[in-house]
């Protein structure tokens, strides 16, 4: 009895130790399971009839820490749509756990939901898109909407996150109960259900009509599709006789509502006689135009793209620019080295003389000047390999060098690139577009400046400085670079319009000025997150939304936030990041007192364990902390992991053997079972409650067994 009391009363005090120092709180994930989806039958709101068009079924949600947990869904919205709904479902289980949470909703046109929306991370980051429209609402169970008034055509996204106060407490998998939140997404729409008048450009309608009642309002829809992308306005013309004044309304790719979103609507009050108005339309859309008016009207409207004058010339053959490139000593390799230093060659190239043609391209008698027809250049793409690692560049066939573009100086001159964007492929990542001015050391380009202006759907011609609606660049001989990024760029043709605008000495656009060519360097590319980083805070992912939508994302770490985590208002300090991986290193030192114990007793396997866990345990918290800077992976961090969990709980099991005091042949059959066994588990599922259970509950009944057999032996 004696004897059985020295033995154990240490192996006690080293079952305490490694009770103190095991860290058997291990953190968990909802996995996600396919839900029945409820079904919304159509209804009437707002004197409008809404169908329904689409519903998803139902998506788990997590709390919100970057994009890789949004629930992303795409909706196709069809053509001439009085209103759209958009509605969501919560349901929770256990009902009502999800008190305390809160579901956002963003539903933006043509491209994926930007969720920062009051973003001021890294400088050249274009935040001037549509803005999204959001939602947010507790997370009971309910339905909520978002009510679209005449939204535009064609693709449509809507991103639903989840928000709580993230605790800091970890809780063990198992012990707790889970709170599992659904989503179900419903797309219901109006449709126009009066007339429509199909028109061709130019064309003159003449419009009659009676009321019984003279102070009745009435409406009548127009239409117009543009089938190629080379108009450059739209005039709508109208001369109203009876029923003045009259309230007209235009717009592209959507009817022209009042309160529309997503696109401008351009509104003319003809109070009598002739009216016109002129806007840039939305190339490859249809044009809708509203005339309102009360009582009886009589007026006709003439609706017209306006097409530009192509002026008779060739671009330059590549035995010309060979030609040029010798007389300039001009090569792609320097311009690299220009594009690194931003060293300026010395360019004095002159192009071939512009005659205007004097064919019309359109019918019937315009508003407005034709402009000159811009040189329109389709790029290439180059897709490298990757997710989001695709550039484009100038199409050798359409333009004899891919590296540069040779800008003339003319004030008339106008030269637009074109690239598609496509969904599934492209929307999830970031957009890069550079103006790199390679630049002139003649006097004459001193005061010459490059806009450039991107747009998706149109090419804006007229006054690009005041009226672009997209990224604005702009370059000279003193700021010879610039750069604009657009995160989750839309979905679309983008058109690139580049202009020269030569000027005086005191800054006013003058067209006295030598023809010569520029070098001009554009690059336009497709990246994950921020040109593939997310800085020191953050780590760039690249994940696979709802199956079919790829989506690149940052995961910050320490605190930081934002989209490319730059956002450090709630971020850790330096000190307690020092502080947690000291504390949680040195606190492994705790088992060099139970190796050195059991050495002494002469458990000298479970002295090995001990050292074991030390060393894993002391390595994988020093790998495992969130910015990189602060840690240490003397191997992979899965192998650490592994490592870790599996001798923890092995050094659990044996000193529980240890204590049993069983014979040396069944001690060795309960290690070598112990070892295999919590080896299987771990692999199994590491971060379990029955990983840790299972090993104490046999190793407890061994012991208590082993204890029973000893005392009936002895009494």
């Amino acid at each position: 009895m004696s004897t059985q009391l020295s033995v154990t009363s240490p192996l006690l005090f080293l079952l305490l130790l490694v009770v103190l120092s095991i860290d058997i709180s291990r953190g968990s994930q909802l996995q996600e399971e396919q839900l029945p989806s409820p079904s919304i039958s159509p209804f009437v709101e707002g004197g409008l009839n809404y169908h329904v068009k689409q519903v998803n079924g139902g998506r788990r949600l997590s709390i919100f820490t970057s994009y890789k947990d949004v629930v992303l869904t795409e909706f196709r919205m069809p053509g001439e749509s009085v209103a759209a709904i958009f509605g969501v479902a919560s349901t929770s289980n256990p009902a009502g756990c999800a008190a305390d949470k809160t579901i956002s909703v963003a539903i933006q046109h043509a491209g994926f939901p930007f969720l920062w929306a009051n973003y001021t991370g890294t400088s050249g980051v274009f935040m001037g898109r549509d803005p999204a429209m959001m939602m947010e609402y507790p997370a009971t169970d309910n339905l909520w909407k978002i009510t679209v008034p005449a939204p535009r055509t064609g693709l449509w996204y809507a991103a639903v996150s989840m928000r709580a106060n993230v605790s800091n407490h970890i809780k063990q998998k198992g012990l707790f109960s889970k709170c599992e939140v659904t989503c179900v997404l419903s797309f219901l729409t109006s449709a126009h259900m009066g007339g429509v008048v199909q028109l061709a450009s130019g064309e003159k309608y003449e419009f009659k009509s009676s009321s019984l009642e003279p102070e009745a309002p009435s409406y009548q829809l127009f239409k117009m599709c543009l089938m190629e992308d080379r108009y450059d306005a739209v005039d709508v013309q109208v001369h109203c006789d009876v029923g003045c004044p009259l309230i007209v309304r235009a717009r592209s790719d959507g009817l022209p509502i009042v309160g529309a979103k997503n696109g401008s609507v351009h509104t003319l009050t003809c109070q009598g006689g002739f009216c016109a108005m002129t806007y840039e339309p939305i190339q490859k859309t249809c044009q809708y135009v509203a005339v309102n008016f009360a009582g009886t009207a009589n007026f006709s409207l003439t609706v017209t793209a306006v097409r530009c004058r192509k002026p008779v010339t060739r671009l330059p053959t590549e035995a010309d620019m060979v030609a040029k490139k010798r007389q300039l000593s001009f090569d792609p390799d320097t311009e690299r080295r220009r594009d690194r230093t931003g060293e300026i060659s010395n360019t004095k190239n002159k192009i071939p003389d512009v005659a205007l043609a004097n064919e019309s391209f359109y019918h019937g008698e315009a508003s407005v000047e034709q402009p000159l027809c811009p040189y329109i250049l389709g790029m290439a793409r180059l897709d490298v390999g990757p997710a989001f690692t695709s550039s484009f560049g100038l199409n050798k066939y359409e333009w004899p060098s891919t590296e540069s573009l040779f800008l003339p100086t003319a004030v008339y001159s106008d030269t637009i690139l074109k690239f598609d964007v496509t969904p599934y492929k492209d929307t999830g990542g970031t957009l890069s577009v550079s103006l790199n001015l390679t630049g002139s050391a003649l006097p004459d380009l001193r005061n010459f400046t490059v806009v450039a202006c991107l747009n998706t759907g149109q090419g804006s011609r007229f006054n690009i400085l005041s009226t672009c609606r997209g990224p604005l660049l702009v370059v000279n001989d003193t700021h010879l670079y610039e750069e604009v990024v657009l995160p989750y760029p839309e979905v679309g043709t983008y058109y690139f319009n580049l202009q020269g605008i030569p000027l005086v000495g005191g800054g006013t656009p003058t067209s006295d000025f030598p023809l010569i060519y520029v070098p001009v360097h554009v690059a336009v590319r497709l990246d994950q997150c921020m040109k593939g980083t997310c800085g020191p805070y953050g780590t760039c992912k690249v994940f696979l939304n709802s199956g079919v939508m790829i989506t690149s994302a940052c995961v910050c770490a320490a605190g930081w936030k934002g989209w490319d985590c730059q956002d450090g208002s709630e971020a850790e300090s330096t000190v307690t990041l020092i502080m947690a991986v000291v504390f949680l290193t040195l606190s492994n030192l705790i088992f060099l007192p139970a190796a050195v114990v059991a050495i002494r007793r002469e458990y000298y396997p479970e002295a090995v364990v001990y050292l074991c866990t030390c060393f894993f345990s002391s390595f994988y918290h020093a790998c495992d902390q969130p910015l990189k800077r602060f840690s240490l992976c003397i191997m992979d961090y899965g192998v650490l992991q592994f490592c870790d969990f599996n001798v923890s709980i092995l050094s659990f099991w044996m000193t529980i053997i240890a204590m049993a005091d069983l014979p040396a042949h069944l001690r060795s059959v309960a290690h070598i079972a112990g070892a295999i066994g919590i080896a299987l588990g771990v692999e199994y599922e590491k971060t379990g409650i029955w990983v840790f259970a299972v090993p104490a509950i046999v190793a407890l009944l061994i012991t208590g067994t082993s204890w029973g057999f000893r005392y009936f032996n002895d009494y």
